[in-house]
């Protein structure tokens, strides 16, 4: 378009009226294929989300269900339920944008080669800028992972405490002790939660900023060194160039200002991915154990339960037995 109005405002004049009317037509053609394209391959990518989400949600539910008595023993049900709600969309949401890994750096790759053919060796300026940008994403998605981190650990605080607080519901109303509960359960919110969601919310919007800065500070300095260094020695920074390379900037944008969040996703989800397996590997009910009988057939003096020489402990951990030698019958 820019070749096309420069043709046509000069003096000579190779561009015709009709040339730029298919060129308009042709340009807003491609634009809406393009929005078509964009919004099919989010209609496609929302189903693998909703099976992916669907498979962890059972995987959680299943899993609550068979827990042993000593695995329930360390997870309440405020930390099931926040896997269920939190952990697996977490997960289903960074495996939609695990392709982001090699197609943002691919992207960039791409337009920085386009760069290099048409501003020459300033464009290594730009490079230069984009790999300490790169450092810096580095440092703040490290900084935003230890915050996040410990978003987590007081979230699931705070959720334990709900989870005791309403399953013992009765004992405190009885008691009156609503306040106080009420009282512990704000604090820790107060206190602990809402600092560290305050300074996730401000390290991420740091980062947004880096990376919108990073975009205009690339293409200042790669406008700097061609004018320094090709300004002579190559054709010289024209209208036509400038609006081309800053087009290729546009689309360098995107990939450098989401690489951040999507390193960010990817590293909470890899937290959650190890939540989920260590909640998944934890023991189960043996279900050769349990074996069901129909009462309303058999002889009532029929043994349902025996026991000879039973040996029982509080946990499989223990080395000391608190009962050996165990004899018990129950008859129908």
């Amino acid at each position: 378009m820019i070749i096309y109005f420069h043709d046509f405002a000069s003096p000579d004049r190779t561009a015709s009226v009709d040339d730029g009317i298919v060129l308009a037509v042709a340009i807003g053609l491609v634009s809406v294929l393009r929005t078509v394209l964009y919004q099919a391959y989010w209609h496609k990518l929302m189903q693998p989300y909703l099976w992916l989400l669907r498979f962890f949600s059972a995987l959680v539910y299943h899993k609550s269900l068979v827990l042993s008595s000593e695995a329930r023993a360390k997870y309440s049900s405020g930390e099931i339920s926040a896997y269920l709600s939190v952990d697996t969309e977490r997960l289903a949401t960074a495996i939609n944008y695990i392709h982001c890994i090699w197609d943002y750096p691919l992207r960039i790759v791409v337009v920085l080669c386009a760069l290099y053919r048409l501003l020459g060796y300033s464009a290594l300026a730009g490079i230069a800028v984009l790999v300490a940008s790169t450092q810096l994403s580095a440092l703040l998605v490290r900084v935003v992972d230890r915050r996040f981190k410990q978003l987590i650990e007081c979230r699931d605080q705070r959720v334990r405490i709900v989870g005791e607080t309403v399953a013992n519901i009765k004992g405190i109303k009885l008691y009156s002790w609503q306040d106080t509960f009420v009282n512990r359960i704000d604090d820790i919110r107060t206190r602990l939660e809402l600092p560290a969601l305050r300074s996730v919310g401000l390290w991420k919007g740091v980062m947004s900023l880096a990376s919108l800065l990073v975009s205009l500070f690339i293409g200042f300095v790669t406008f700097a060194a061609y004018e320094a260094l090709n300004g002579r020695t190559r054709h010289p920074l024209t209208s036509q160039l400038v609006f081309v390379s800053l087009s290729l900037f546009a689309v360098l944008q995107e990939p450098i200002a989401e690489m951040p969040t999507v390193i960010s996703m990817l590293v909470n989800a890899s937290r959650s991915l190890v939540r989920l397996c260590d909640f998944a590997m934890c023991d189960e009910v043996v279900s050769d154990n349990r074996q069901s009988y129909n009462t309303q057939d058999g002889d009532d003096t029929e043994m349902m339960v025996q026991i000879v020489d039973g040996t029982f402990k509080w946990s499989a951990d223990d080395s000391a037995s608190v009962l050996c030698d165990a004899n018990f019958s129950c008859r129908r």
